[in-house]
Order: structure tokens, then C-alpha cells, then sequence
């Protein structure tokens, strides 16, 4: 799964937690107080201006500071200097206009090391529509951001691309990556179709990529395999191929380059 499909994942489950939030405070105060501090997440409440007033445990036992320090805008001093300015603009155009609140930042520890949140609120409205608080959460995604940090490299050392397919629509995607790795002009666009993308390879691979990917679509499993291309002047080269099948209908191929001499085709 690919990092944007990761965060996205995220920002879907900090929606769940957020209303679940809500519906503990609409049902009693208590069972409110009890869910937020039993979250592993950081949770944080606003008056409808944005105007802190309550914090979790978790974010006094993250940012080393009290209650009273953090109220009103004391939220943003363990912020990133970097960061400060562009999450207090954020909050104050999300509280002005209503929207949801989402931002990824670096936020700091007692201790003084820095882990990239991301972070969310929704508004709670009364009948009439009034926003009456803002609800929002903060969620560790410092392993998340490493990971992508290492995938990046990987990428630009290792001529590692993305390959995303569509069996049924046939739609492809292609880092540009990919296009080195193939031959294939970017400004061309990636193959149209299944067949189209087989043609870049020899004939034994170009069966191997059709059977393969046939084969992802039919069981759900992650397809490895070994395809041989020209790329450039007609230089030879070997391609291992990752196929691992979405539950979207999507592929994610990641394709990475390796030496003629470790071919196994």
C-alpha cells in the first residue's frame, strides 16, 4: 500500500475517533471525559472561535506541559518554528469558514525531540447548525513519515517506480520512474491497455506480465515475477515486478531495476 493510501487511511480513522468523541459528549459528560482519556491519541477541544479549553493526559504527558499552559493558544509553542505560523493560519481559516481541520506538523516532546502529528478536528453544531465546540485529535505518524523518507531514497537510488493498474478500466499510472526503467518517452504517456504494456517487454515476459496480473485479479495475492525489456538504444535489461492487488480493484506494481547477472528468466 502506497504511503498516500496509508495517510489517507489515517485521516479516515481520525474521523471515526472524532465522532465518536461527539456522540460520548451528547450522551453525558462522564462518558465523554472517559473515552478521551482512555485514547491513546492526543485529543484537544475549542470554543467555537477556536479558543482552546480542554486537553487529554496524553497531551500533557506528550508536550511535558500543564493544563493552564496549554489553554487558549498555549498549543502552539511545542509546535516546530517552521510549522507554527502555517498551523496557526490553518486553524484560524478552518474555524472562520467552518471546514475541517487537517494538517501533518512536527510537535515536541517533553524531551525535546520532534514527531510529525497529523492533525484533525471536526465542528460540533447544535440543531440550528451553530458550531458550539471543535473537537480534534493528534496522531503519531513519525514511523509513518520515516518509512516514506527510506522509500523516497530507495526510489532515487535504487530506480525504484510506482505502476498502478486498473483491470477493469485498463487505466495505468506511471511514476516517472517507470518510464526510465521501460524506455519510454513521459511525454508519450503511459500503454492505454494490458496488451499495450506487454509489447514493451519480449515476447516470453510479455505472456509472463498478462498471467501474472490475470492471476493477482483472480486469487487477491501479491504477484512476484522477473520481465525482460529494451530500454534505450536497445540495452537489454531486467526488470522485477511486485504486483500486489487493492481491495479498490487496483494494482499497486512497484518495479525495480536489478542486474542482468541476477536474472532468473
Amino acid at each position: 500500500m502506497s504511503n498516500s493510501r496509508r495517510a489517507g487511511r489515517l485521516a479516515v480513522d481520525s474521523d471515526v475517533e472524532l465522532n465518536r468523541i461527539q456522540d460520548a459528549l451528547r450522551t453525558s459528560e462522564a462518558e465523554f471525559r472517559t473515552l478521551v482519556e482512555t485514547m491513546p491519541q492526543i485529543v484537544w477541544v475549542t470554543r467555537p472561535d477556536g479558543w482552546h479549553i480542554d486537553f487529554n493526559q496524553p497531551w500533557l504527558d506528550y508536550t511535558g506541559l500543564t493544563l493552564e499552559e496549554s489553554l487558549g493558544f498555549g498549543w502552539n509553542p511545542p509546535f516546530h518554528p517552521d510549522d507554527r505560523e502555517r498551523a496557526a493560519e490553518r486553524w484560524l481559516q478552518a474555524t472562520s469558514s467552518g471546514e475541517p481541520y487537517e494538517i501533518e506538523y512536527r510537535l515536541r516532546r517533553w524531551d525535546g525531540v520532534y514527531h510529525w502529528m497529523l492533525g484533525r478536528a471536526l465542528p460540533m453544531r447544535d440543531a440550528k447548525g451553530n458550531i458550539v465546540k471543535w473537537f480534534g485529535t493528534c496522531t503519531d505518524i513519525d514511523d509513518l513519515k520515516r518509512v516514506q523518507e527510506r522509500l523516497d531514497e530507495a526510489q532515487r537510488v535504487g530506480k525504484i517506480g510506482d505502476w498502478e493498474y486498473n483491470p477493469v478500466t485498463e487505466k495505468t499510472t506511471w511514476s516517472l520512474v517507470v518510464y526510465s526503467l521501460l524506455g519510454r518517452d513521459s511525454r508519450l504517456g503511459p500503454p492505454q491497455t494490458l496488451h499495450e504494456s506487454a509489447l514493451l517487454f519480449d515476447a516470453e515476459s510479455a505472456d509472463i506480465l498478462k498471467k501474472m496480473v490475470g492471476l493477482g485479479v483472480t486469487s487477491g495475492q501479491t504477484q512476484r515475477f522477473d520481465l525482460r525489456t529494451k530500454a534505450g538504444r536497445g540495452k537489454e535489461v531486467y526488470v522485477q515486478v511486485v504486483a500486489v492487488p487493492q481491495k479498490n480493484g487496483l494494482f499497486d506494481v512497484g518495479c525495480g531495476i536489478r542486474p542482468l547477472s541476477w536474472a532468473r528468466i
